[in-house]
């Protein structure tokens, strides 16, 4: 996950909890969605299209991350 972090967030302040239900189904607003640039959603699928890991990782990754994508605790 620190590696997934740093691509992603530019960042080393992983969170000590990242944790959130299986299966990534989830409603957010649009208010909640733009809160991010575009720019940011395009690092996060070129990081998803060029990654060493494999789909289920990778996917999985994104599973645990949803919540902080859209500034929300852990569940």
């Amino acid at each position: 996950m620190p590696d997934a972090w740093r691509a992603l967030f530019g960042n080393d302040h992983v969170p000590t909890v990242i944790a959130t239900p299986c299966c990534a189904q989830f409603a957010v607003s649009r208010e909640q969605v733009l809160k991010r640039s575009k720019e940011e959603y395009e690092r996060f699928l070129k990081w998803l299209l060029d990654t060493p890991l494999d789909d289920f990782t990778s996917g999985r990754v994104f599973e645990y991350l949803w919540h902080v994508i859209f500034g929300k605790e852990p569940v």
